[in-house]
């Protein structure tokens, strides 16, 4: 018998998202836009920001950069983690 070599994963790699994960993930998009459409994330103009429930908990210029940093922080729960980029208005 041959035996199978594990399967190896990136380091910031994690389960399925499960259906409650989706969720979770809606709603943090649901409010990330309606903060967007009320100027609420102009501290954030330009940059990826990471949201978690209805708070951003980071930011950076980098997206790869905020990615790695926020799987490193939050492990599982990057899940329900909802990452974007904050557009710069046209008129600035």
């Amino acid at each position: 018998m041959i035996a199978e070599a594990p399967v190896e994963r990136p380091a910031h790699w994690h389960p399925a998202a499960t259906s409650h994960d989706n969720n979770e993930q809606l709603k943090s998009l649901f409010w990330f836009h309606r903060q967007i459409d009320a100027g609420m994330l102009q501290e954030y103009d330009g940059r990826y920001i990471a949201i978690l429930g209805e708070q951003v908990v980071d930011s950076d210029a980098d997206p790869k950069v905020l990615c790695k940093r926020v799987d490193a922080k939050y492990g599982l729960e990057a899940n329900v983690l909802v990452k974007g980029l904050v557009p710069v208005p046209n008129w600035k």
